[in-house]
């Protein structure tokens, strides 16, 4: 059967060096991205979380940005 998960991640500069420098999250920066993504949907944030559920529930999609610099869409 075996797990299935995904994530999308996107940076301008080395994704895995940019995490290791803890990056503060941009609330407002994340909030406009979802909001380009998904035009006239209405969207909740859900709270802060980590990435270990990287396959949520049907109902919901998990993105955010930090620094500006990388993001994160699962």
């Amino acid at each position: 059967m075996g797990a299935k998960t995904w994530m999308l991640v996107f940076a301008d500069s080395n994704a895995r060096e940019a995490l290791a420098a803890k990056p503060q999250l941009d609330r407002e920066a994340t909030q406009k991205l979802a909001n380009t993504l998904f035009p006239g949907e209405k969207l909740e944030p859900i709270g802060d979380g980590d990435l270990f559920d990287t396959c949520p529930s049907d109902d919901e999609t998990v993105y955010w940005l930090l620094s500006g610099r990388i993001g994160c869409c699962s």
